[in-house]
């Protein structure tokens, strides 16, 4: 991930779950045995070389700077090695010893924790998490009353996946940061979906830390590092660059081989059990080897045998033909049982892959950020061939479940009140966008105005953020949005952003600061037209009247404006007002409501907006007219924005 429009747009997946897009294997389900067949041994050198050659190959693809592998079988260690550089700035070579940030690689070790605190009774999985955290509470009351840190570790509490925007700024502590997001409304029932929730692994590490008496790094260190003799890994990213032979972390926003050195996001403090460690390739093959062997490692026990398989044992369907247990993913290729978690973020990419049956394991770990090589299923298909000797049967790995419809909003569209659309009787668009002009005040009122200035409250219900907005618009096309973010009782951030007419981009108070290109720049340009009605035939290449929807006691005309360029809109028109109640571009959806007429405009005081973040509400509390504009509107502010830098 890189550099990110927030206003209404994608926001950095700080810890990201990433999946590879495939036709679907069977769920899987089996436990390991201890009869299995291992991996073929004839021609192990060639096999691995080939494994070895494979996974470069896909590097050198993807223009990756460095990449540490390694591979265990039958509790060996049979690859451990760099391709590489660790630093562009260096050219020092990746080796076997390099350390990596794992990203959320991280949430199988607070799982494991947890577990071990289990096998020493100092906990229950199906404690509910209130009884080691009085602090915790959940919005929804069956969830608050049912919920049990297996639920958290699974993925199945119903709060919104990935949503961490409190924790974005890096500026609360982690119980703040748990108390803004488990605040937040839920977008599922407890145990009915699953949403993947940094927000609850972190929980569940604290509740680690509390029932060990240190912290979730101590605990961490105490109970997996220091048994399983993991020297060269941390539980502290601030910790990575002291050590020796660490790799350098690498973004390439434009997908151009031009890496930028990118540092670990701001919000890794706060979301530290869900994606902190760091770790070489050579201290996880002890971390595999541990898993492998059912909770040993040479000869010592660490966790219960017992505790390791339910970690690996299905808790949640993500799909038909994906799983979720405790900190892993679990899936089938060619029928054999895989257990793998990946890590990605900005300048980190990491995945581990086990087969428990066939006692072997890989680690890739990575100095880029998230790649096709770490999303899940992707290494497996490349590697399980050659390690096992095997041709794939048919189309393996895991299914994509869909987070978003990235067709939404396409002039080809069809409404998805499909059911209820007719289309007979439809008003001409010219005829319509008439009616609509008049409808938010007519073309006079429209053109006298030559500034507006919104105050606006805005609350991120599935993130538990609230923030103070304010919309600052200049005819012709000038626009400049502020945002002032509040959670836990204390302000966390701002976000800017801005367009002339010409330039356009995003400045923050946390380092994610750009300048739009392509795309983004087109559709902010759009956007900042003063009076956009009024300029809707040269906005759009066309506009369609596709039909009319039947919802309650109003009728909605489904209208299509595609742009000669950006992605097209849809607007769903009220036949009674003629105002739009409804619009949607891409995954972006506003219902607008409660329109009041202000000195002439028409306007929406209240508009809910569906998009990458969840539900949020956006209310009008001040509008003004004409004021004087400062000079530093609707320009760059700071000079990394200027110059296109985070």
């Amino acid at each position: 991930m890189c550099r990110r429009r927030i206003l209404g747009r994608a926001l950095l997946l700080a810890v990201a779950f990433i999946l590879a897009a495939s036709a679907p294997p069977s769920l899987a389900a089996r436990r390991p045995s201890a009869a299995s067949t291992p991996p073929p041994t004839l021609q192990k050198s060639d096999r691995l070389a080939r494994a070895a050659a494979a996974i470069d190959a896909e590097r050198k693809r993807l223009m990756i700077p460095g990449l540490s592998l390694a591979i265990v079988e039958n509790d060996q260690i049979v690859l451990a090695r760099g391709f590489g550089v660790r630093s562009l700035e260096t050219m020092e070579p990746v080796d076997s010893g390099t350390v990596f940030p794992i990203g959320s690689c991280t949430k199988a070790f607070t799982a494991m924790a947890a577990i071990i605190s289990q096998d020493q009774g100092k906990l229950s999985l199906d404690d509910p998490p209130r009884r080691h955290l009085r602090w915790f509470r959940l919005q929804d009351f069956e969830a608050d009353a049912l919920v049990t840190i297996r639920d958290m570790l699974s993925h199945r509490v119903g709060l919104r996946a990935y949503a961490d925007l409190a924790a974005e700024p890096g500026v609360l502590t982690r119980q703040e940061y748990l108390k803004a997001a488990t605040g937040a409304k839920p977008v599922a029932r407890l145990r009915e979906e699953f949403q993947y929730s940094n927000a609850m692994v972190v929980a569940a590490g604290e509740i680690v830390g509390r029932v060990q008496n240190t912290t979730w790094e101590g605990a961490i260190e105490r109970l997996i590092f220091r048994p399983l003799g993991m020297n060269r890994s941390t539980t502290t990213l601030v910790d990575l660059t002291r050590m020796p032979n660490h790799a350098t972390g690498y973004d390439d926003p434009g997908h151009s081989g031009r890496w930028k050195a990118a540092s670990p996001p701001a919000s890794m403090n706060s979301l530290a059990p869900a994606g902190a460690i760091a770790a070489s390739a050579s201290d996880m093959t002890r971390w595999m080897r541990f898993l492998l062997n059912e909770g040993t490692l040479d000869g010592t026990r660490v966790a219960s045998a017992a505790g390791v398989r339910q970690a690996m044992t299905p808790h949640m369907p993500i799909n038909k033909t994906l799983s979720y247990g405790l900190g892993w993913a679990l899936y089938e290729w060619n029928g054999h049982r895989v257990v793998e978690h990946n890590g990605g973020s900005s300048g980190i990419s990491a995945v581990v892959s086990l087969m428990p049956e066939r006692r072997a394991g890989f680690v890739i770990l990575m100095n880029a950020s998230s790649n096709s090589i770490n999303a899940i299923g992707h290494a497996g298909k490349i590697l399980w061939p050659i390690l096992l000797v095997e041709a794939a049967r048919g189309a393996v790995g895991p299914v994509v479940p869909s987070r978003s419809p990235a067709s939404a909003g396409t002039s080809s569209q069809v409404s998805a009140d499909s059911a209820a659309v007719d289309t007979v009787g439809l008003p001409a668009a010219d005829d319509l966008i008439a009616k609509m002009i008049a409808a938010v005040g007519g073309e006079r009122n429209l053109r006298r105005r030559v500034s507006l200035d919104l105050r606006c409250r805005r609350r991120y219900l599935n993130q538990g953020v609230d923030a103070e907005r304010r919309i600052l618009s200049q005819a012709p096309d000038r626009l400049e949005t502020v945002e002032r973010w509040t959670a836990a009782g204390r302000p966390i951030g701002t976000v800017r952003t801005y367009c002339d007419g010409h330039s356009a981009g995003q400045e923050t108070t946390f380092g994610q600061d750009e300048v739009y290109s392509g795309e983004p720049l087109l559709e902010a340009k759009r956007d900042a037209a003063f009076a956009g009605l009024l300029d809707a035939r040269r906005a759009f290449a066309r506009i369609a009247v596709r039909g009319r929807i039947h919802r309650g006691e109003d009728d909605l005309l489904d209208v299509a404006a595609t742009p000669t360029e950006g992605r097209p809109e849809t607007w769903l028109v009220s036949e009674r007002t003629f105002l739009i109640v409804e619009w949607r571009r891409g995954s972006t959806t506003e219902l607008r409501e409660d329109f009041r007429n202000v000195d002439g405009w028409v306007l929406p005081f209240r508009t809910v907006v569906k998009d990458e973040l969840g539900e949020s509400e956006v209310t009008v509390r001040e509008v003004r007219f004409d004021r004087p504009v400062p000079e530093t509107a609707f320009i760059a502010h700071q000079p990394a924005a200027r110059n296109g830098a985070r």
